[in-house]
C-alpha cells in the first residue's frame, strides 16, 4: 500500500504498471486555480481580475488534464477520469468561513 497523488496512479495504471488506486469517500486532493484580492481599496482589483482571466484562459486546459474536476459552468469531464467522491462546497470561501475552518482544525488537535 502507498499514498500518492491520484493522477500519478491513474497514469501509471494506464501505462500498464501493476498498480491500482481507490477514491476515499472523504474525497481527494484537487488543485484549482485561485486569485484573491485582499485589499479592494489598493487599486489591484483590475490586475487580479486580469490574472484570473489569464489563468482560466491559458492554464485551465492543461490543469484539467492532471486534475479533472469540473468547476466552471459548462465544464464536463469523463467520469472515469475524475475522483468518484469530489467534494463541492455550496458556499464560497470567505474570510469568516475560513476562520470557522481554522477554528475547527485547531479544536480537533489533541
Amino acid at each position: 500500500m502507498g499514498f500518492g497523488l491520484r493522477h500519478q496512479a491513474v497514469a501509471d495504471k494506464e501505462a500498464g504498471l501493476p498498480v491500482d488506486y481507490i477514491d476515499p469517500v472523504e474525497g481527494n486532493f484537487s488543485l484549482t486555480e485561485s486569485v484573491a484580492v485582499l485589499d479592494r481599496d489598493s487599486g489591484r482589483m483590475e490586475t487580479a481580475m486580469e490574472m484570473a482571466e489569464c489563468i482560466i484562459k491559458e492554464g485551465r486546459e492543461k490543469l484539467i488534464q492532471t486534475y479533472p474536476l469540473p468547476i466552471y459552468e459548462g465544464e464536463t469531464m469523463d467520469s472515469e477520469e475524475q475522483s468518484a467522491y469530489p467534494k463541492v462546497f455550496p458556499e464560497p470561501l470567505i474570510a469568516e468561513l475560513l476562520e470557522e475552518h481554522q477554528e475547527l482544525s485547531e479544536n480537533s488537535k489533541p
